[in-house]
């Protein structure tokens, strides 16, 4: 699968795609506007501003950045008028992370043709490609009929957490948080350490010195054990990075992956 775009393809498609940026760590507020205040600054032209706290996520729950269930994946494809048959390309001024996880999340629901731009933000500034401060505005006339998918092949339950850790089911857990957090050296969430049986391969490793998605990752069987063979499911501290490696690993062939919230 490729689904990386560089920013000379993006560039000569611009009026043909729909393009999201997607703001970075928005549930803590004052890096929320400071994303979007980055977004209002410039932005690549066309594109629309994602907040994930605010669309494409649960709002049923106090955890962050939660996957969607059907009908509020369709009220932000509708809030955004997302149109299912244009080739969608998604972008963040971070490292990759927050465009993947909307790219999983429209991947996930059945779209197919979607695209993260390979470099992110950064590439398109160094190429002194163009820039807009105007916000996107969606026609009110104009509404789009959306088939979704079952997107619970993609992300595994708790209960499949306790059935790996326990013996009952046979896959490969992924921690891709830094190794100090894995360690429980560094008290990043509620409860230092890993769950049990897990193989952490921090972030990091899936991109290059120049912050590109590495286009080789055999060398994760030798250096940390893999087995691309067998069923995966990765988790972070919320999703979100989980979903960064899960995109590498899908540019790899890799199947038969999960996310686990």
């Amino acid at each position: 699968m490729n689904a990386l775009i560089s920013a000379s393809e993006l560039l000569s498609c611009l009026d043909d795609v729909q393009i999201f940026e997607v703001g970075a760590k928005t549930a803590d507020a004052e890096q929320a506007s400071h994303a979007l205040a980055s977004y209002q600054a410039g932005h690549i032209p066309h594109a629309r501003y994602v907040d994930l706290m605010q669309f494409f996520c649960n709002q049923r729950t106090h955890l962050e950045y939660q996957h969607p269930n059907t009908e509020e994946m369709l009220a932000s494809l509708e809030h955004f008028q997302v149109d299912p048959d244009r080739k969608i390309v998604i972008y963040d001024r971070d490292n990759h992370i927050w465009a993947a996880r909307l790219w999983w999340l429209l991947y996930v629901f059945g779209f197919r043709n979607i695209a993260v731009l390979h470099g992110g933000f950064q590439v398109w500034q160094q190429h002194d490609y163009p820039l807009s401060s105007e916000s996107y505005k969606t026609d009110v006339n104009v509404s789009y009929s959306y088939e979704l998918t079952d997107p619970s092949a993609y992300f595994a339950t708790l209960q499949d957490v306790l059935d790996i850790v326990e013996g009952r089911q046979s896959a490969q857990l992924i921690n891709v948080l830094r190794a100090v957090v894995f360690s429980g050296e560094e008290l990043r969430y509620a409860r230092a350490g890993h769950i049990p049986k897990s193989i952490n391969i921090p972030f990091a490793h899936f991109l290059d010195a120049n912050g590109y998605f590495k286009t080789d990752i055999s060398n994760f069987q030798a250096n940390f054990g893999l087995d691309f063979q067998q069923s995966i499911v990765i988790y972070c501290g919320s999703g979100i990075t989980a979903s960064g490696a899960a995109f590498a690993l899908m540019q790899s062939e890799v199947r038969n992956i999960k996310i686990y919230d």
